[in-house]
């Protein structure tokens, strides 16, 4: 089955089973880039329909025992009358992670090629009463399957299997399914064979994809990563795709072994080199092989403006990226124990397009919360269609404010103590860098100081010594909370009442006499608010143009979850909330996030904290952080030439990095890459 072949009926149930198969153009280049030859053993652990297993049929290991196994009835079906004519194919219908099938893998030893596209399986909806595949199993019990299979596997020596044993215990339980996949994968290789697999950009950024790159660094040296630069490939799935080659290799003692000349290629491959059956040939086209002819011109570190733009990347600084963002996890210290935290310098990872700057080699970075900045994310309520009204200003003492059609509650004055001003969303947000002029359309209810009449009764009853603590909210608004009180959060069968919401639920709490500071607090009571929620600076989580950071002046208003949230929480720290806003909306800010962020469907890209924390800026002095902060304060100006500011804030920036007095061509080569960097997730 081709990516082509696919139906918009079938979108919803692939998405939940991860078959988003690989189709003959992507299989044919990964088979191409894995350069085997002279393979006897091959086998696609999650083969769907076969792509991957048919591009073997034209290679010049034909002849090879070829093994595939696809837990879905109906798509092995499929793969069984594709292939029913190849006496060297065995095909299984059956889960990888059973006991039964890892027996099977056990027995059979390891193999020349491993090649597959993972199924990409949220945990979320990986229940079998959901997907309607028998034999599919939870997280939990994969985990205890391949402990058993690690126990029963001849291939590997001790050491190995200590190392294998420490990531499988120990891989995170937010995981999605590709996660084991990749162990399992990685267990099947033999020495000297090679690894070949489709993975979406997220096994980059993603914290639970860490151990898997550890993996990696620790057995297999890395050949290609190829990058679906326009998010092309598969476009009903409408994720960004990579392919990813390596070598196994004898197991390394550290993944600091790899040295400053053992490099790999990474590539960004556009949309413009594809043809209907090829990925290259469009960028080839009066060649007999372009996959042939493009290989080459990788290895021969050759780039084709517009089809592909290749990149050399030291082994040593993709590992120094990933123990800097590992180093404090428990499954590091657990395999790489005497590397301590402090020993690792913050650098720019080793793929970056900011090592192209050449910079000096004595730049020093570090990350946000060196700068004793701290990132964390806007406010959830729990239950926003109680907690968010529209409103508009009334008397001096009033709002007026307006429920949601749900409640069935007409629009009520309410004293203006009651409520905060908050930013909801992006599209309430002009093009400024800053709220200066920012009119809230929404506030959030604030109720941490009154409470209903017949609470205020209740506290009275059971708690005399805390009675007068809280004020009584007035008639209207009392009656507000009454009526919400009735109603479920939304109109769907099984929709809960919304005192009731697990996020709403935890904002009870009783009177506990060893606390005796803490009052009561009551189901509409939200929490007294954090830092976090009304930050110095704020960032959307989704974004949908460029990447832009904003001034929340005095920490003012409210900021919602959909918003990654920063806030200078160190007084001695050198920067202020302007200096942050300059530095944030740098040019190399905006390159970093980026690089850093995942990109979605449409062409988004998500942005959360932890990708945001992960970033290495180059370490500025007082004098020069001083002048970021003048030109933040000029930034947040609504009447200045921002374009002209942020041309300032790139110079400040290139002054840190080593960079002399002429700085034009490294603007241009920093304004080129962000400008490449858009174009290519806009697909422009």
């Amino acid at each position: 089955m081709t990516t082509l072949d696919v139906t918009q009926e079938e979108i919803v149930g692939k998405k939940e089973l991860g078959q988003f198969f690989s189709g003959e153009a992507v299989a044919s280049l990964l088979l191409k880039l894995a350069k085997v030859s002279q393979i006897k053993r091959a086998i696609d652990p999650m083969c769907g329909t076969g792509d991957l297993l048919a591009s073997l049929k034209t290679s010049p290991c034909n002849d090879c025992k070829v093994t595939g196994i696809e837990i879905d009835p109906a798509v092995h079906e499929r793969a069984q009358r594709r292939f029913e004519a190849c006496e060297t194919y065995h095909l299984i219908n059956a889960n990888v992670f059973s006991p039964e099938s890892l027996r099977y893998l056990a027995s059979t030893g390891s193999y020349d090629l491993v090649i597959t596209n993972p199924p990409y399986v949220r945990r979320e909806t990986a229940r079998s009463e959901y997907l309607g595949i028998p034999g599919f199993l939870r997280l939990q019990e994969i985990r205890q399957h391949l402990l058993d299979f690690l126990s029963k596997l001849n291939t590997l020596d001790h050491e190995e299997k200590k190392v294998f044993n420490t990531i499988i215990q120990n891989f995170s339980g937010l995981s999605d399914i590709a996660v084991p996949s990749w162990i399992l994968c990685s267990m099947l290789v033999k020495k000297g064979g090679k690894i070949a697999m489709v993975l979406p950009e997220a096994w980059l950024s993603r914290d639970y994809a860490l151990i898997i790159k550890y993996l990696l660094l620790r057995f297999f040296r890395l050949e290609y990563i190829i990058e679906d630069a326009n998010s092309s490939w598969f476009r009903s799935a409408q994720v960004k795709t990579m392919l990813l080659v390596g070598e196994r290799i004898t197991c390394k003692h550290s993944i600091r072994d790899w040295n400053e000349a053992d490099t790999f290629t990474y590539v960004s491959l556009y949309a413009a080199s594809a043809t209907e059956n090829s990925l290259v040939k469009a960028a080839f086209n009066t060649v007999k092989s372009p996959e042939r002819d493009f290989i080459h011109s990788l290895d021969a570190g050759i780039s084709k403006e517009g089809f592909f733009s290749t990149r050399r990347v030291s082994l040593k600084a993709f590992s120094n990226d990933l123990i800097n963002h590992s180093v404090s996890t428990k499954w590091f210290k657990l395999i790489e124990a005497e590397l301590s935290p402090a020993a690792c310098a913050a650098t720019v990872k080793g793929e970056s397009s900011l090592r192209d700057l050449e910079y000096c080699s004595t730049t020093t970075f570090q990350k946000l919360q060196d700068m004793g900045v701290l990132v964390g994310q806007g406010l959830r309520t729990g239950a926003n269609s109680f907690f968010y009204l529209n409103f508009k200003d009334a008397a001096q003492e009033q709002v007026t404010v307006f429920p949601l059609a749900l409640f069935n509650y007409p629009p009520f004055q309410a004293n203006r103590d009651y409520f905060k001003p908050v930013v909801r969303r992006q599209a309430e947000l002009d093009n400024s860098f800053s709220l200066h002029s920012f009119q809230p359309k929404g506030v959030v209810l604030t109720l941490h100081h009154h409470v209903l009449s017949e609470d205020e009764a209740f506290i009275r009853q059971n708690h005399p010594h805390l009675a007068g603590a809280y004020g009584l909210v007035d008639e209207p608004m009392g009656n507000y909370i009454r009526r919400a009180a009735l109603c479920r959060n939304g109109a769907e069968a099984g929709a809960i009442a919304i005192p009731n919401l697990s996020a709403v639920k935890s904002n009870r709490r009783s009177w506990n006499p060893r606390k005796p500071h803490e009052l009561p607090r009551f189901w509409y009571m939200l929490p007294e608010f954090a830092p976090r929620h009304s930050p110095d600076l704020f960032i959307p989580r989704v974004i949908t143009g460029g990447a832009k950071a904003r001034l929340n002046q005095q920490s003012a208003l409210l900021i919602d979850a959909n918003f990654s949230t920063l806030w200078v929480g160190d007084a001695t720290s050198l920067y202020d909330p302007f200096s942050l806003l300059a530095l944030l909306n740098s040019s190399y800010a905006v390159v970093a996030m980026e690089e850093y962020g995942t990109v979605m469907g449409g062409g988004a890209l998500k942005l959360e904290a932890t990708q945001l924390r992960r970033i290495p800026f180059p370490t500025l002095t007082r004098q020069l952080t001083a002048c970021l902060a003048i030109l933040g304060r000029d930034l947040a100006s609504p009447f200045s030439s921002h374009s002209s500011i942020l041309l300032e804030i790139d110079k400040v920036i290139l002054s840190a990095m080593g960079f002399g007095d002429d700085l034009s061509d490294k603007l241009d080569k920093l304004s080129s890459i962000k400008k490449g960097l858009l174009k290519k997730r806009l697909k422009q």
